[in-house]
């Protein structure tokens, strides 16, 4: 069995699509199928741990669908390489680069294919202060959308992380329903439970102590991530004895605006205020979901992130903003506003109890729902299901 999973990102890149990706990876390969991987090109070679064992392949694309900044790069290698290629199953992880330049070449790829959702908002209005206030990027992504009507049904399987239809975040599965696509397949994510941190590790690193209520934002910064959302509502919170930690790959400009706008609050007292962290390890991070007491998300345009999942693999309660199908997970608060999300910092921060009983049940949930041998039998259920419709 040959696999090939196309991705525009992959590790040491530590976005969900890349994460989400090299679970596929590790999947397929601890079954004893052969596994490639095509991605982005990094600055950076990646080492073999960063192919987690796969045969791995690079090219160098930038740009996006827009005519204004169309890709670049080795684009007709890309498409060599597809047709070059004897897999019996392509995964196509998203919607990018990978899938939008074999688009035209699904008839001569004799491979089962299979497109990966991992969110679709073609229909999420992102107004900008210039004219025509992001009104022409709204109408160029619905006519994009309309367009995938010509060609998705030469996909063989459409994965969701979810049931959940809507005009949002999985305005691709409601396309599917309403022209009744054959492959619609549902498959959550999933993680390890057992993949645990070590969360004093992580507080005596950064000299934290034990009694400190720990708060948690993890991932780029970024206008959809709206970090400065969260930012607001622990300061506006104002509890006493208390931090929040940001983590991200890299500092730049978004998070910059965040320090900046820190600025604005008062001198924070002793034992609290927010730290900024930058180029963690994997395992640095992983201790500091372990070490926190709330898990925070502001962000606008998640689907099912994997960060929640990670708090709650760690007994950790979590406070969202309520996107993608996040209402869902089980352990924590949605809100709908900042001052939704400062009165759940103010009714967690204050009540231990609460905190445990929603930590339980998230973990529970990641045992029950979320766990990665779930995700591993139903990818390998579904290869099967492939492979046995190509003899």
């Amino acid at each position: 069995m040959k696999v090939l999973i196309s991705t525009f990102s992959f590790p040491p890149e530590r976005d969900g699509v890349a994460e989400a990706s090299a679970t596929c990876a590790h999947i397929f390969r601890r079954t004893g199928w052969s596994v490639e991987v095509v991605t982005s090109r990094l600055a950076t070679a990646r080492s073999s741990v960063d192919w987690h064992g796969v045969d791995g392949h690079e090219f160098a694309i930038s740009g996006t669908p827009h005519y204004r900044q169309p890709y670049r790069g080795q684009l007709d290698s890309y498409r060599s390489f597809l047709l070059a290629g004897k897999w019996d199953i392509i995964f196509f992880q998203g919607y990018s680069w990978p899938l939008d330049l074999a688009v035209p070449l699904l008839d001569c790829i004799s491979a089962k294919k299979v497109l990966v959702s991992h969110g679709y908002g073609a229909l999420i209005w992102t107004p900008v202060s210039q004219f025509p206030f992001g009104l022409g990027a709204l109408a160029f992504s619905a006519a994009r959308s309309l367009r995938m009507l010509r060609w998705i049904k030469k996909i063989d399987r459409w994965v969701f992380l979810s049931h959940q239809t809507d005009l949002r975040s999985f305005y691709d599965h409601w396309l599917a329903q309403k022209i009744h696509h054959p492959g619609i397949r549902v498959i959550s994510n999933g993680l390890d439970p057992t993949q645990r941190g070590v969360g004093s590790r992580f507080r005596e690193s950064l000299g934290i102590a034990n009694d400190v209520l720990l708060f948690l934002c993890v991932g780029y910064f970024s206008r959809g991530k709206n970090q400065k959302m969260a930012l607001q509502a622990y300061r506006q919170a104002a509890l006493p004895n208390s931090r929040l930690v940001f983590i991200a790959p890299e500092c730049n400009a978004w998070m910059e605006r965040c320090q900046e706008a820190d600025l604005a609050y008062p001198s924070p007292a002793a034992n609290s205020g927010v730290l900024w962290l930058t180029k963690l390890s994997r395992e640095m991070t992983l201790d500091s979901f372990s070490a926190i007491d709330i898990y925070l998300s502001s962000s606008l345009g998640e689907t099912q992130p994997i960060s929640i999942l990670e708090a709650m693999r760690e007994f950790k309660p979590w406070i969202a903003l309520r996107a993608g199908c996040i209402s869902e997970f089980r352990g924590g608060l949605c809100v709908s506003s900042l001052r939704e999300m400062v009165l759940a910092i103010r009714r967690l921060g204050t009540n231990p109890e609460e905190r445990r009983t929603l930590g339980q049940a998230g973990r529970q949930a990641v045992e029950s729902k979320y766990s990665m041998d779930r995700l591993d039998s139903a990818y390998c259920q579904l290869v099967e299901q492939l492979v046995s419709e190509r003899s």
